[in-house]
């Protein structure tokens, strides 16, 4: 198995979120692509955090439960991390602030370390979307009753870090996630 990916460490919130993933902080018009540059360049988006994308990564700009946003994007390429709050990608919508940019990469397994922190955090709960509440309901794991969680080894790229949202009962827990490709 290839080797893996740890991501920095994440801060969960009551509100459900994209495993890896950071919202806009700004609104962000539709991008014109310029099919004579092969279809680089993109346009400068605003995020909270872009430490978690590499250029070459791909991510889905979703908008938040219950927008009006025209519609996500998906598998949206990044052509370059300017600096620390943003990435220069394509779009072909227009999104709001608040929207959130989710990584989408394939992997083979998936590990969830929760950071143990002095102060006692609520309960934090992995789901397969963003109807995963702060009861557990819906909840694909409770990750507070293990430290670390592990998804079991597959056979090809099947899964997808796209595939995982995250929320916390109360507080803000932090977590590490490393994923594994093929």
């Amino acid at each position: 198995m290839a080797n893996p990916r740890t991501f920095p460490i994440q801060t969960a919130t009551p509100t459900a979120q994209p495993l890896l993933g950071s919202p806009l902080t700004a609104n962000i018009s539709a991008c014109a692509i310029n099919s004579s540059s092969g279809g680089t360049g993109g346009q400068s988006i605003a995020v909270a955090d872009s430490s978690i994308f590499k250029v070459g990564d791909y991510v889905n700009i979703i908008p938040v439960a219950g927008a009006t946003t025209p519609k996500a994007e998906y598998q949206v390429p990044v052509t370059a991390i300017p600096d620390g709050t943003h990435i220069v990608a394509l779009n072909s919508a227009p999104h709001n602030s608040g929207d959130w940019v989710q990584l989408w990469w394939p992997c083979a397994q998936l590990r969830i370390q929760e950071i143990k922190g002095a102060a006692p955090a609520g309960s934090l709960f992995l789901g397969s979307g963003p109807d995963v509440d702060t009861s557990g309901n819906n909840a694909l794991e409770d990750l507070s009753l293990d430290v670390t969680f592990q998804t079991p080894i597959r056979q090809t790229n099947s899964d997808n870090a796209a595939n995982y949202w995250i929320i916390s009962s109360s507080g803000s827990p932090t977590y590490q996630p490393t994923l594994w490709q093929e």
